[in-house]
């Protein structure tokens, strides 16, 4: 029974990945949607203000991000910083399908991608899952950034506790 469940995971995750394709906000991807790709490059761009201040600001970015997405929910980056803003506020189990999904358009979206998706997973129980992204995030995570590798190691530590209790 459980083989069966992953075979077929398996199978629509490689077809997800055969048809998945990041679409840019450009004039050549919406060439009859112009008034609604100007509101979501709007949209974007004053989310994107509040993104980078920083964590406190991501619930003003969220609406706006998210209408964005309802215009094209198959652009790379919109879905990692919605990733990125749901795990930061309280509906953090909405996270895994953005950034899973920023993940399959391209795994390398963010240097902290994997990190992030790891986070989601272990706040959302799944241990081997988070344990596993934490790992390719240590890999990609540069051997001086002894804070981020000590952070990286404990919450590895902190999920297999988890699986123990």
């Amino acid at each position: 029974m459980k083989k069966s469940i992953i075979i077929i995971i398996t199978f629509f995750i490689g077809v997800l990945t055969v048809f998945s394709q990041n679409i840019e906000f450009t004039k050549d991807n919406f060439s009859n949607n112009k008034s609604e790709l100007k509101e979501a490059k709007k949209n974007i761009e004053e989310a994107d203000k509040y993104f980078k201040i920083g964590s406190q600001m991501y619930r003003y970015a969220l609406p706006l991000y998210l209408k964005a997405n309802d215009f094209n929910p198959n652009n790379v980056l919109l879905n990692y910083n919605l990733g990125v803003c749901y795990l930061f506020s309280a509906y953090k189990q909405k996270a895994i399908a953005h950034l899973e999904k920023a993940c399959l358009l391209n795994p390398m979206v963010g240097e902290n991608l994997h990190y992030y998706l790891g986070r989601a997973y272990h706040l959302n129980m799944q241990w081997d899952r988070a344990i596993k992204e934490y790992q390719i995030g240590r890999e990609n995570t540069k051997p001086d950034d002894k804070e981020t590798l000590t952070d990286i190691d404990k919450k590895i530590t902190e999920c297999k506790y988890g699986m123990e209790l």
